[in-house]
């Protein structure tokens, strides 16, 4: 009869390997756009600035494509829309407004540097159920821009909408 001899660290090691395979880390929490059946967006041009009617068109189309991709209905809202249109409008784009995502650009001179435009945009999500305190229910990006045309507007615009978009349909663990 063979008896072998088994080395205690050698044991030790396979058994820790062996536990530490089968831990498997927590998921990643779904993406914050999952909670929200869909998205208002509202661009305030700057009165009397025909450019900023166009930016603000040309950045809804933009978020409009961005949605589609996130699978998300969206309502362009228009100057006029008032708070009491939102449910009908969320309803016929196929959502419940309670439940949406507020995106808002904002352009408007910048305070200091005439000729220079503050672009405003702004992602709120205070009606999201189930809360999670971790995530930030407002994110919010802005950039100082000169005005070349309407087009350059709203490429900037674009890219802020793209990257609150992108913090939405990525899945986060909190820090």
């Amino acid at each position: 009869m063979t008896h072998r001899r088994f080395n205690p660290l050698l044991m030790l090691l396979v058994a820790g390997f062996s536990a530490g395979a089968m831990a498997q880390p927590a998921p990643a929490p779904p993406p914050e756009i999952s909670y929200h059946d869909g998205i208002f967006f509202f661009c305030k041009p700057v009165a009397g600035q025909a450019w900023s009617q166009q930016a603000c068109t040309e950045a809804g189309k933009h978020l409009a494509d961005l949605a589609a991709k996130a699978k998300k209905p969206i309502v362009l809202l228009k100057i006029g829309d008032t708070r009491d249109k939102y449910p009908a409008l969320a309803q016929a784009a196929g959502f419940d407004s309670s439940k949406a995502i507020w995106f808002l650009l904002s352009i408007d001179p910048h305070a200091q540097n005439k000729g220079q435009w503050e672009i405003v945009a702004r992602a709120d999500m205070t009606n999201r159920a189930p809360s999670a305190p971790s995530q930030p229910q407002v994110v919010t990006y802005s950039r100082r821009a000169d005005v070349v045309s309407s087009s350059a507007v709203a490429e900037k615009s674009r890219e802020l909408l793209g990257g609150i978009m992108l913090v939405l349909t990525s899945s986060m663990k909190p820090l």
